[in-house]
């Protein structure tokens, strides 16, 4: 249950609709360091798909122009910070 709230939260910062149809599968690693908590997407051929990073203050939001799905299994959990 746990791992499913993290990946709907995971998802819905990340802004992509249609997972249903997705291509390209990314895997998502994590990272909670001093200060900030990082996430890392990887692509099977090292390349992310098009897309477009908005940042807010503090807060970024990254939309794929391509749906994605993305394999939590190298998280362990979504940062706090």
């Amino acid at each position: 249950m746990r791992r499913r709230v993290a990946a709907a939260v995971g998802l819905s910062l990340l802004g992509v609709p249609g997972l249903a149809t997705a291509e390209t599968r990314l895997l998502v690693r994590t990272g909670e360091h001093p200060g900030f908590g990082r996430l890392v997407l990887e692509a099977p051929d090292g390349t992310l798909p098009a897309h477009r990073l908005e940042q807010a203050g503090d807060r970024v939001l990254l939309r794929l122009a391509a749906p994605a799905s993305f394999d939590l299994r190298g998280a362990r959990r979504l940062p706090r910070n």
